[in-house]
């Protein structure tokens, strides 16, 4: 999950414990399957507790659960397979029993091509991978699943002999010998499809998308979470006399506020390494800062780019904070500190 290499990594991982767990079996598997960490073997009755011991003792941090047939039939990923009488193994297309049957509906605003991909994809599965002897079941339940998703008859029965007439000449793919380029465009009913079709003749495909998504349709769940309640943030605080103070807390910010009413009192003059709003607060009459007109300038609950956002606005900025409030921050920021001064201007 996340990051491309991923996948990879896992079957890496996962041939490297299997190759190892053969090596310490007493038997021979005639017949071992694997996608990823799903893995299909065929061992004696009386090896099926041993086998699943050896794999898990390979490596700790891998375990396999361990799943048996049941009556002469096992689903592995999208395949039921199915031991007949003589020792052959039959194989059918599976949908999962808790399968909700929700696959893109042919009413919804999709283009055409999308929905007719879904079709041959799932009777294009249902083909190759059944048995001769099941690939009629397997194709009336994709009609069934394709029906209860409003697909019609028509669409299915021309799109089932293009799938299967590509099987019969074993037809992977259309585009094997063309050097496609795509270009991302939003889908319009109705608009989307017509400039599709002028680039046909040409090597270039347009991929549409919907602009409109369904979380579109829902209204934010979370509540707002007011300005005073927000923490690891930067702000400023302005003074009567057009200056500012910058700040920065991990605190919740009517917490900090709250800190600096208490150090602008009277009683607190006389305290030392006052902060510097203190500081500018009593240096002489007439400095009063606007508590109740605080802002948030960032967001930023990482101390370290937290205390960089610090800097920058107060360099940016007209403010009563000390040098030493930005003497660590390097002059390779001084464009960011000349676009931060003219957004603040606007």
């Amino acid at each position: 999950m996340g990051s491309p290499a991923s996948p990879s990594i896992a079957i890496i991982a996962v041939d490297y414990v299997v190759s190892m767990a053969l090596t310490h079996l007493d038997f021979e598997i005639p017949i071992i399957k694997s996608y990823v960490d799903d893995l299909f073997a065929v061992v004696p009755k009386d090896k099926v507790d041993s086998i699943l011991d050896v794999f898990n003792s390979v490596d700790k941090d891998i375990q396999f659960t361990l799943e048996v047939e049941n009556n002469g039939k096992l689903p592995f990923l999208d395949i039921l397979i199915e031991r007949s009488e003589d020792g052959d193994l039959i194989t059918s297309w599976f949908k999962k029993p808790y399968s909700s049957g929700r696959i893109l509906n042919f009413n919804s605003n999709h283009p055409l091509s999308q929905k007719l991909g879904v079709v041959k994809g799932f009777l294009n599965r249902a083909m190759r991978l059944s048995h001769v002897n099941k690939t009629k079941e397997s194709i009336r339940m994709v009609r069934r699943l394709l029906s209860s998703n409003n697909y019609p008859n028509k669409v299915i029965g021309k799109c089932e002999k293009i799938v299967s007439e590509r099987i019969r000449n074993n037809i992977r793919s259309n585009n094997v010998n063309r050097n496609w380029s795509f270009s991302r465009f939003p889908y319009i009913k109705g608009l989307s499809p017509r400039l599709g079709s002028l680039f046909r003749h040409t090597n270039c495909k347009l991929v549409f998308y919907n602009v409109f998504k369904v979380k579109d349709l829902f209204s934010r769940l979370k509540d707002k979470v007011e300005k005073e309640d927000r923490s690891g943030l930067v702000y400023r605080i302005p003074c009567s006399c057009g200056k500012w103070y910058v700040g920065q807390t991990r605190q919740k910010l009517k917490t900090r506020v709250r800190q600096h009413k208490l150090d602008c009192r009277p009683e607190k003059s006389i305290k030392n390494n006052k902060t510097a709003l203190a500081e500018h607060h009593f240096v002489e009459d007439g400095h009063n800062f606007q508590f109740e007109d605080v802002e948030i300038l960032d967001l930023e609950t990482n101390y370290m780019k937290r205390n960089l956002s610090e800097m920058i606005f107060i360099k940016a900025m007209n403010c009563v904070n000390v040098r030493s409030d930005t003497q660590n921050l390097s002059t390779i920021y001084s464009d960011l500190i000349n676009d931060v001064k003219d957004l603040v201007k606007s």
